[in-house]
């Protein structure tokens, strides 16, 4: 029963989000800047009462552009820095991302692709990490619900902790699918599963499997 009430928290997340539209390559394109953070209390302790378990601060600088004739290019560089209540997670990541969209006749591919590097307090959980990730939007089945089907590899290097760890490999194949109700409501499924492969198997490695349905609405 504790472990559930470890669960317990809430989030304050506010961020400002901006962009510059210009052309490039003759093309319209836009300059993105974002800064967030995010401040989390949760019942760490399982003493049925909040208190403080991180925070974070976020900085994004990117290029919207379209060089390739199928669909738009995004070129981010990311950094955060994270708090955690154990100082010894405490941690920044300097990311690189690049997205591409590829439209096809009858559906879409979206293409994710991360490098990370995070350096934590405690030097031996330092990694650095390679995403792949790709999603398919495949047509509407008969006005229900569009399908979406996603799959995704990381490659994680333990810098410092290689030989008890190994090169992990985290695979999480997803499938969502999404259905307008009217205009401005949107219902989607959810089912999101992780394998994560490690040489240290008691503390690194582990299977999950989420379901989830959520409503948005759009303005």
């Amino acid at each position: 029963m504790e472990e559930i009430y470890r669960n317990d928290n809430y989030l304050i997340s506010p961020a400002i989000r901006t962009y510059y539209e210009h052309t490039l390559f003759k093309k319209a394109a836009s300059t993105l800047f974002d800064i967030d953070h995010s401040y989390v209390e949760r019942d760490v302790d399982a003493k049925k009462e909040l208190k403080f378990a991180s925070r974070s601060y976020g900085v994004m600088l990117g290029e919207r552009f379209n060089f390739f004739d199928s669909g738009e290019s995004i070129v981010r560089l990311k950094y955060r820095k994270f708090q955690s209540y154990n100082t010894n997670s405490d941690s920044n990541t300097k990311s690189l991302v690049y997205e591409q969209v590829k439209s096809f006749e009858k559906w879409i591919l979206l293409f994710y692709s991360s490098y990370d590097m995070t350096r934590v307090e405690n030097s031996i959980y330092d990694t650095n990490g390679l995403t792949v990730r790709g999603d398919f939007i495949l047509p509407a089945v008969k006005n229900w619900f569009t399908p979406s089907i996603g799959l995704a590899l990381t490659l994680t290097d333990p810098i410092n902790n290689k030989a008890a760890r190994g090169m992990e490999k985290l695979y999480n194949p997803s499938l969502r699918l999404a259905r307008l109700f009217g205009k401005r409501i949107r219902g989607s499924f959810k089912i999101d599963y992780s394998k994560n492969d490690s040489k240290d198997t008691q503390n690194f490695a582990y299977k999950k499997t989420v379901y989830g349905f959520e409503l948005e609405y759009l303005f």
